[in-house]
């Protein structure tokens, strides 16, 4: 008999809502945003991929200053590239620049998904 872990993930995953009243966002979805995300923040940079210009696109963002994107200032970072994104999308790309899990982007992060090749993915 499954359990009740098991119950929900299959409830959640066939109604596309899970228990903390988050949407799901498909896979291919979460990659239509994150190389949107991609091509705005490159915009920002005029497609200059140097580290000086990432870097100081990513101090624009941090701003609290503290060496770390967090989720509210991704909202904003997304907004000044003109990324218009919903709680569920801009969860769902935190989550999928947030490479070490740990609750913030670092930079290093934040290069490592700019500069991904998405054609190896």
């Amino acid at each position: 008999m499954p359990n009740e872990e098991y119950c929900l993930k299959k409830i959640s995953e066939a109604w596309g809502v899970y228990e903390d009243g988050s949407a799901y966002i498909s896979k291919s979805k979460v990659d239509e945003i994150v190389r949107l995300f991609r091509h705005c923040v490159m915009k920002k940079s005029n497609f200059n991929q140097d580290e000086y210009t990432l870097r100081n696109i990513f101090r624009n963002f941090d701003t609290n200053r503290d060496g770390v994107i967090k989720e509210t200032e991704l909202l904003g970072l997304c907004s000044k590239v003109g990324l218009g994104l919903n709680q569920n999308e801009l969860q769902a790309l935190f989550i999928r620049l947030d490479l070490n899990r740990n609750g913030s982007i670092e930079f290093e992060e934040f290069v490592k998904v700019i500069l991904e090749d998405p054609y190896t993915k």
